[in-house]
C-alpha cells in the first residue's frame, strides 16, 4: 500500500493566491506547491507524488510557469517564472512524476484518460487527490475512476481537496471527501435494499468513527452502537429469524427504526443527508414489521426475499410459514412456537401432500394420529393436543389444494443440503413464485372454510371411537395382499382399524375330509383370528371351511367379507387358434350376511 498524491495541471496563467489549509497559509500561483508544503509542515509524507498533464499544460507550467505581461510602455513582454517541476525537484525528488493524459476532445480520448488515471493507481493505494485545476470534465471524471479502482484495487480515498480563488483575498483549501462518503453510503444503502446486507453501511459508519480529514476535523461520527444493531438486522434477515426471540426480524428492525440519529455529531445539514439515506435503507424493511399474525410476517418476508432474489431464504420462510399457520388455524390455544406441536403438524401436512394414488384412507390417517396420541414421550395434555390437531388436519384440508408442498419442501431440504443427497433435485429460481401462489390459495380455501374445521372435542371422540373399532384387515385367503391391485388395498385399508393388513394363508382341505375334520380346523382358525381383534377379515377359499370359519367369526361378533370382481374376456383369433384371456378387475368387498 503506498500513500499517494494525485493532482491535475491545467494550462492557465494562475494569479499569486494565499490558500489557506486548516491554520495554515501558503501564497503561490499553483495551487499544488501551497497544499504540498502546508501538508508537509503538518508531517503528512507521500510515497508518489503524480501530476497529470495534457501537451498544453506541460509547455506553460511544468518546467517554466510562461505568462505574458504589459511593460510601463505599454508593450506586451513574455515572463517566465520557476514552473512546478524546480519545485518538486528540489522537495520531493525521486517520488513524483508527470503523467500525460490526452485533451478529451472525443470518446475515445475519454476513455484513454480514464485508463491512464486508472493505470496510475496501485494495489490497496490511500489516495489524496487535488482536483483544483481540472478542467472541464476532469473532475467528474475521478469519481468514476475511484469507484472503479475501489471494487478492482480496494484504494481507500483519504482526501479529495479544492482550492477555492479569490482574487486578492486568502482563499480556502476545502475538503470534498464528505461527498464520496455520500455517494458510498448511497450505494451502500442501494445494496442493502438489494439484498439485505448492512456490512456496507455498517462499515461506512465504523470507519467514520473519530477520523479526522487531512486538515484536522473530524468528519460525521456515527452513534455507538448503530453499527452492531444494522449487523444484528443483517443476521436476521439472512438467517430468516421471523420468531419471536430477541434475535426475531421485527425485534431487530425496531431497534434500529427506534434509533433516530443513525450519525452524529457532523453538521445538521450533513447529519440529514446521510440519516435520510441510512433510514430510507432501513424503510425497504419496514414492510416486514407489519403482521398482525406470525404467519403474516412469513408471508411478507417470503415476498421481500423474492423480489431481491434470496430464493433460499424464500423457499425456508414459506415453509415454516405453512406449518405456522396450520398451527394457529388447527390448535389455536397452543404456542406456534412448540417445537413438538410444530414437528406434529408437520407429519400431517407431509402424509397429505402426496401424489393422488398415494393418498391414505381415512383409516391410514386415523392410524398416524393414533400413533401421536399413544407416544409414551409425550405428556397426556401434549399427546392429546397434538393428535387432536393432526386429526383436524386431515379431516378438512383439501389435498388437492396441498399436493404443491411436497415440492416446496423437497425443494427446500434440497438446498440446506447443498445437494449433497441421493434424491437431489434441481430447484428452478421461477418455482417459488408458483408456490407462494398456490399457498396464499390454499390459505384462503381454509379461511372460507373455517367453519368446517371440527373442534378438538369432535377430533379426539372420533380418534377414541376409531381406536375401539379392532385392528387390523386379515385377509384369510389363498391370494397374499402383497399381490393385490391398488384398489384393493385401498379398500382393505378403508376396512382396517389401524391401516394395517395382515394375511393368514387359508389352509388346504382334501376332498376326502370329513365334517368332523372341517369343524376342527375351522374352529382352530376363527380362534386364531379372533386373537387378532380384526376390524375386518375377507374369508375366502374351500366353500364348507369358509362358511364355518364365517359362521364362528359371526358368532364372535367379527365382520367378515368377501371380495367382488369383474371378469374382462379378450378374444384373439390366430392362423391355427382362438386365444381366450380373462382379467378379473377388484370391484368391492362384500359383507357376508
Amino acid at each position: 500500500m503506498s500513500k499517494i498524491f494525485l493532482t491535475i495541471v491545467g494550462k492557465g496563467v494562475y494569479q499569486p493566491t494565499k490558500y489557506r489549509l486548516g491554520d495554515k497559509v501558503y501564497e503561490n500561483r499553483f495551487v499544488q506547491k501551497s497544499i504540498l508544503k502546508i501538508l508537509s509542515e503538518k508531517g503528512e509524507e507521500f510515497d508518489k507524488i503524480i501530476f497529470f498533464l495534457t501537451d498544453e499544460a506541460k509547455e506553460v507550467n511544468w518546467d517554466k510557469y510562461i505568462r505574458t505581461a504589459t511593460d510601463k510602455n505599454g508593450e506586451k513582454i513574455i515572463i517566465e517564472d520557476e514552473g512546478l517541476k524546480p519545485f518538486l525537484e528540489a522537495n520531493f525528488k525521486g517520488k513524483y512524476q508527470d503523467v500525460q493524459i490526452c485533451f478529451g476532445d472525443n470518446e475515445d480520448e475519454l476513455l484513454e484518460m480514464f485508463g491512464t488515471m486508472y493505470d496510475a493507481i496501485g494495489e490497496e493505494d490511500e489516495i489524496t487527490f487535488d482536483i483544483t485545476h481540472g478542467f472541464r470534465f476532469i473532475p467528474f471524471l475521478f469519481f468514476p475512476v475511484m469507484s472503479y479502482a475501489k471494487e478492482l484495487k480496494n484504494v481507500t480515498i483519504k482526501s479529495i481537496l479544492y482550492g477555492l480563488y479569490k482574487n486578492g483575498e486568502e482563499s480556502d483549501i476545502i475538503e470534498l471527501k464528505k461527498y464520496d462518503n455520500i455517494l458510498s453510503c448511497a450505494n451502500a444503502a442501494h445494496n442493502f435494499i438489494c439484498s439485505g446486507n448492512s456490512a456496507e453501511i455498517a462499515e461506512l459508519i465504523s470507519r467514520k468513527r473519530d477520523e479526522k480529514t487531512i486538515d484536522g476535523k473530524k468528519e460525521l461520527i456515527g452513534s455507538d452502537n448503530v453499527s452492531q444493531k444494522l449487523k444484528k438486522l443483517t443476521y436476521a434477515l439472512l438467517t430468516c429469524q421471523g420468531g419471536d426471540c430477541d434475535d426475531a426480524i421485527p425485534k431487530q428492525l425496531n431497534k434500529i427504526k427506534n434509533s433516530k440519529h443513525k450519525i452524529t455529531k457532523g453538521s445538521a445539514a450533513e447529519t440529514e443527508i446521510f440519516n435520510n439515506i441510512i433510514n430510507h435503507a432501513i424503510d425497504s424493511v419496514d414492510e416486514l414489521n407489519r403482521s398482525e399474525e406470525p404467519y403474516d410476517l412469513g408471508l411478507n418476508a417470503v415476498k421481500w426475499y423474492m423480489e431481491r432474489g434470496l430464493i433460499l431464504q424464500a423457499y425456508t420462510a414459506l415453509k415454516e410459514c405453512v406449518t405456522t399457520f396450520f398451527c394457529c388455524k388447527y390448535a389455536h390455544n397452543s404456542n406456534y412456537l412448540d417445537r413438538e406441536l410444530r414437528e406434529n403438524v408437520d407429519r400431517a401436512i407431509n402424509s397429505l401432500a402426496v401424489n393422488k394414488n398415494e393418498r391414505l384412507t381415512i383409516s391410514g390417517y386415523m392410524n398416524k394420529a393414533l400413533e401421536i396420541f399413544n407416544d409414551p414421550k409425550l405428556s397426556p395434555d401434549s399427546s392429546e393436543k397434538y393428535a387432536a390437531a393432526f386429526v383436524k388436519i386431515v379431516k378438512h384440508i383439501d389435498p388437492e389444494k396441498i399436493e404443491y408442498y411436497r415440492n416446496l419442501r423437497d425443494s427446500r431440504n434440497c438446498m440446506n443440503h447443498f445437494g449433497m443427497r441421493k434424491s437431489s433435485m434441481f430447484v428452478k429460481m421461477d418455482d417459488i413464485s408458483s408456490h407462494y401462489k398456490h399457498t396464499l390459495e390454499l390459505f384462503a380455501d381454509i379461511e372460507n372454510r373455517t367453519g368446517e374445521i371440527i373442534t378438538d372435542e369432535e377430533a379426539l371422540n372420533m380418534l377414541k371411537s376409531y381406536s375401539k373399532s379392532g385392528g387390523a384387515f386379515v385377509n384369510f385367503s389363498n391370494h397374499p395382499s402383497e399381490k393385490w391391485c391398488k384398489k384393493q388395498l385401498m379398500a382393505a385399508r378403508e376396512l382396517s382399524g389401524n391401516g394395517q393388513i395382515e394375511d393368514i394363508q387359508f389352509p388346504v382341505i382334501s376332498a376326502d375330509a370329513t365334517e368332523e375334520e372341517i369343524d376342527r380346523t375351522a374352529k382352530k382358525c376363527a380362534e386364531q383370528i379372533a386373537e387378532m381383534n380384526p376390524s375386518a377379515v375377507m374369508c375366502m377359499g374351500e366353500f364348507g371351511l369358509c362358511f364355518k370359519v364365517v359362521e364362528l367369526l359371526h358368532n364372535k361378533g367379527i365382520k367378515t367379507v368377501y371380495s367382488c370382481s369383474e371378469r374382462q374376456a379378450t378374444e384373439i383369433i390366430t392362423e391355427t387358434a382362438v386365444e381366450k384371456t380373462s382379467v378379473f378387475s377388484f370391484v368391492k368387498f362384500r359383507k357376508y350376511s
